[in-house]
């Protein structure tokens, strides 16, 4: 009985400690506070909130009553403002979030809401009860160090190391002695432009004659203004719109702050930010309740934020705001900053205090429909970017940098308008011009780094001109499906100039073109290339006549990006991408605007009907579609192509053909090094905006042509066909929304990271 009784006593106590453990971990704030159902109507009190500079300013306010609500918060308590300066200057203003409301000396709540276009003196208050909930989640501090692979992945790091570097995609030829298209002279200089391996600092750009190859809210989502709530048509009546939060910025130019607000779903309003000196942190700040503060997605040269008032701080330096969510994300790592007022500007919609970010002085770990919550004196995790800007024109050079949230679904988009934002105000121009850009993404689990180089020109708009492919490779490589990049940094090194770098392919020709060529004979092809405003230029490229043609075969020389092979097996369904090593160079393989690429294909008489990897058109699914009626004599004619096995049809037996036997398997980097290999294709970097496509034919020995073989051969050789098509400079198309660019909705990028669709000009130029 007494040994029963001390293992009572022992669990008692260990309860009661546990009972206190979880004491310790709940928010408790520093000041007294009042419950709930306390809160009688008529009850007089005051808030604190700052009005100019950091000044924390006391005003009356009476409790007029409580509004019960089924979502979250659960309830809000009506408030009227009774202070008059503060009833003059607008009433409950936009920034007031967050700012603490006291009966009797304790803590009851802090505001939260209001309206627009209604009396600024009425407001609601969320209760402080409602607000602790939101430091009732788990709490996950940021990390700083490397995160572990995934079991599958772990061994296999080493092996992928080299293939990350992207600074030469697997299957194509760097720029060497061979693939040099120069006119008189070279460029000069010793710096490597991101064009090329071989262009020069200003040379490159400077008319040169060389080209050189958490919780959500149960009913309905919290996202109004700083201080602003417009209830749904149900329980209101109003049916008015429910207004968005709003935040300013520093950096960023107007259209690109703009746009990133879109894509956000919120306001954001270029505004400013303090100049922070030589260190933009003081994680020893303790504010007091009502203090201004700011929830900054974005810092450095570029920041991205909303202002509110503080609300609590307990014993253990954690702390609550707001009142309302900022975006309602869940557990995050927001920068807490200090913030300072210039002051409230009165509105007839809704008053709102005009105010700026300042130094960094903690972490905002929860952002919940109550409030946001977080951690003084701690530092919140972060992905770098730095964008090296040279303008040619001007022989200026300025490197900024910044940080964002380090989250890979809204870091990224902040991330890309920050670079695009920086580069347009940097340009501080909107017209036509060419940027050579350098994007290079490095960090843990992404060793070494890997960098993707790429030309734009627009006639008129050449920021707007990169924008696609700089936002495409931001989600693409950090929502990657297989490893986790952290620390995540990019590097961005943009050369920008008016002139147009862009050179025209104007003729292809065949040197001592023969009658008939046989599989395996060497052809070379003269191509002439203009550069704009200059002599013409002439290049041969040796290639070979592939070894299983027939018939004819094509020769083409091209801009990259312009009639693009794309990724067919992702497409057709016939493979996936698996690891992260493929995923690397798939994306390495992607074609550029700066490449030359001159190319041999044709009829294959071990494949009639597939000639060289293509875009998908409806001339293809019909082919698939009327496949099941092939003859089986015709069969037997059809071999495996390089590369890929055959499967074997268990029901007709090994040589019967299925629609799989024209799908191809292989992806665009194998094929690609294949024929490469082969002398089918060769690729040359240059420093201009390549453009145009021009193709040739010549005729093959060996094999007969099939009536659609001739067929086909006299449709390409009798002219006519879109592909033969001039392509011209290609015209920007206005954005939906005016000249802000805030299109939230083009170039998303969902499934980026399977299909590696929509990189822009590099992808499909027309």
């Amino acid at each position: 009985m007494k040994k029963a009784a001390k293992i009572l006593s022992a669990l008692a106590m260990a309860a009661l400690l546990a009972s206190g453990a979880r004491a310790e971990e709940r928010f408790v704030p520093k000041e007294p506070v009042m419950p709930l159902s306390q809160i009688r109507p008529g009850m007089l009190g005051y808030a604190k909130t700052v009005l100019q500079g950091t000044k924390i300013t006391p005003f009356k306010v009476k409790i007029v009553g409580v509004v019960p609500s089924k979502s979250k918060p659960r309830n809000l308590i009506m408030i009227e403002v009774l202070d008059k300066y503060i009833r003059e200057n607008g009433g409950i203003a936009a920034g007031m979030s967050g700012s603490p409301v006291y009966v009797d000396g304790r803590l009851i709540g802090a505001i939260g809401y209001s309206w627009s276009f209604a009396d600024g003196s009425m407001g609601l208050v969320t209760p402080v009860e409602e607000m602790l909930k939101a430091m009732e989640w788990r709490q996950k501090l940021p990390r700083f160090d490397v995160p572990p692979l995934p079991p599958d992945e772990a061994g296999k790091k080493d092996a992928e190391n080299a293939a990350a570097s992207g600074d030469k995609a697997p299957g194509r030829e760097a720029a060497s002695a061979d693939k040099i298209i120069s006119a008189d002279k070279a460029a000069s200089g010793d710096k490597a432009a991101p064009g090329g391996e071989t262009a020069s600092g200003d040379a490159a750009l400077s008319g040169d004659k060389t080209i050189s190859e958490g919780a959500t809210s149960e009913d309905k989502e919290i996202l109004s203004g700083d201080v602003k709530i417009d209830f749904d048509e149900e329980a209101s009546g109003s049916g008015a719109p429910r207004e968005k939060m709003t935040l300013a910025s520093d950096g960023v130019s107007a259209r690109y702050a703009a746009r990133l607000g879109k894509k956000l779903g919120v306001s954001i309003i270029p505004l400013g930010s303090e100049p922070v000196g030589s260190s933009p942190v003081d994680l020893r700040w303790r504010p007091e309740p009502g203090a201004a503060v700011g929830a900054a997605i974005a810092w450095g040269d570029v920041v991205v934020g909303g202002v509110g008032t503080l609300t609590a701080v307990s014993k253990d330096g954690r702390f609550i705001a707001f009142a309302h969510p900022m975006f309602n994300r869940g557990g995050v790592s927001y920068a807490l900053t200090q913030a300072s007022i210039l002051r409230t500007v009165p509105s007839i919609e809704s008053s709102f205090k005009l105010g700026y970010l300042g130094k960094i002085a903690g972490v905002v770990t929860q952002d919940r429909p109550e409030a946001i919550g977080g951690r003084l004196g701690q530092l919140a995790a972060a992905s770098s970017y730095t964008v090296n800007f040279h303008d040619v024109d001007e022989r200026k050079k300025e490197t900024k940098r910044f940080q964002t949230v380090a989250d890979p679904f809204i870091g990224p988009e902040i991330g890309s308008a920050g670079i695009l934002g920086l580069v347009d105000d940097l340009w501080a121009r909107k017209g036509a011009g060419t940027a050579l850009v350098a994007y290079t993404v490095s960090g843990g689990n992404m060793k070494p780094s890997w960098t993707r180089r790429n030309i734009f020109y627009s006639p008129k708009d050449a920021v707007k001109a990169m924008q696609k492919e700089i936002e495409s490779l931001g989600k693409v490589i950090s929502r990657n499906p297989f490893r986790e990049i952290n620390p995540y940094g990019v590097t961005v090194d943009v050369e920008m100039t008016k002139t147009p770098r862009v050179v025209y392919i104007d003729r292809i020709e065949i040197e001592d073109e023969k009658e008939e060529y046989s599989p395996g004979d060497k052809v070379k092809a003269v191509v002439t290339f203009r550069p704009w405003r200059k002599a013409p230029v002439k290049k041969t490229f040796e290639l070979r006549v592939p070894e299983n043609a027939v018939s004819f075969c094509e020769v083409t020389a091209r801009g990259g990006g312009i009639e693009e092979p794309e990724e067919e097996p992702l497409i057709t369904g016939i493979r996936a991408i698996t690891t992260f090593k493929e995923f690397v160079t798939e994306l390495s393989a992607k074609e550029t605007n700066n490449q030359i690429i001159v190319e041999i294909g044709g009829p294959e008489k071990d494949s009639p009907e597939k000639k060289k990897p293509h875009k998908s058109t409806d001339k293809d699914k019909e082919k698939l579609s009327e496949s099941s009626a092939v003859k089986e004599e015709d069969s037997e004619n059809k071999k495996p192509e390089a590369g890929r096995d055959k499967k074997e049809n268990k029901k007709k037996g090994k040589d019967s053909f299925t629609p799989a036997d024209m799908m191809e398997e292989r992806f665009v980097s194998e094929i690609n090094a294949e024929r490469i290999k082969n002398r089918e294709m060769v690729v040359a970097d240059t420093n201009y905006y390549v453009e145009g496509v021009l193709r040739t034919f010549i005729k093959v020995k060996g094999g007969s042509a099939s009536d659609m073989l001739q067929s086909k051969l006299a449709q390409l050789m009798g002219g006519g066909e879109e592909e033969d098509e001039e392509y011209a400079p290609p015209e920007d198309e206005e954005d939906e929304g005016g000249e802000d660019d805030g299109d939230g909705d083009e170039g998303d990028g969902e499934g980026e990271s399977l299909s590696f669709s929509g990189f822009g000009c590099g992808a499909k130029r027309k």
